[in-house]
């Protein structure tokens, strides 16, 4: 993949991080909670993937990302000498935490998905969003 692929590649990513970011606030607005995680996730996900193929790191052919379980460690063993070990750490535990929260949302019917969720979820998308936004430029 050339470098001016990669370039747009990278920032179609990042497009889609905001985007997914504002319907997830739009969804907690609206009293949609599930579908606000679900956004929440994808905003995290697209962020992270995003930065990721900047850094030259390159999700598996033919599909343009990672396995949604193993993103977590990939970004934290590729990110750490952009990002340093903790930022790096804590982008892992906030995409472990709301990958397992975005499958609830999604696929589990009875179970309670409400206002906190939504609203915490929301708040690691855009930390998240944040850390890699001033910390990736370094």
């Amino acid at each position: 993949m050339g470098k001016a692929l990669m370039n747009r590649t990278a920032e179609h990513w990042a497009h889609m991080a905001h985007d997914a970011r504002k319907a997830a606030q739009a969804c907690t607005a609206g009293g949609h909670f599930r579908s606000a995680v679900s956004r929440a996730y994808y905003a995290m996900f697209a962020a992270v993937t995003g930065l990721l193929i900047d850094q030259k790191v390159m999700p598996r052919a033919g599909l343009g990302t990672w396995a949604h379980e193993r993103l977590p460690g990939i970004a934290k063993e590729n990110l750490k000498a952009k990002l340093g070990d903790v930022p790096s750490q804590d982008v892992k535990r906030m995409l472990t935490y709301m990958y397992k929260l975005r499958l609830i949302a999604d696929y589990v019917p009875g179970a309670t998905v409400d206002g906190r969720d939504a609203r915490d979820c929301l708040r690691y998308a855009m930390s998240v969003m944040r850390t890699l936004a001033r910390d990736g430029n370094r």
